[in-house]
């Protein structure tokens, strides 16, 4: 009886070991890279922030400059 549960609980361990190897498998097979940002796209987001904080510069410049009621 101890040995059936024995090679019971091994058929069980050698089949989720066999599974979870095979899902990740597949799960990393299925991953595609994504594509490459174009140059174009990463240029306009930088000037897009870049102008954006330009533009609180000048916001806490003005604060600055106005005096506190």
């Amino acid at each position: 009886m101890v040995r059936r549960h024995q090679r019971l609980w091994k058929s069980v361990t050698v089949a989720m070991v066999v599974v979870i190897g095979g899902l990740s498998t597949l799960s990393c097979a299925a991953n595609k890279p994504a594509d490459p940002t174009p140059q174009q796209q990463i240029k306009g987001e930088s000037d897009r922030f870049f102008d954006k904080l330009k533009q609180e510069e000048r916001e806490r410049a003005r604060a600055a400059e106005k005096p506190a009621p």
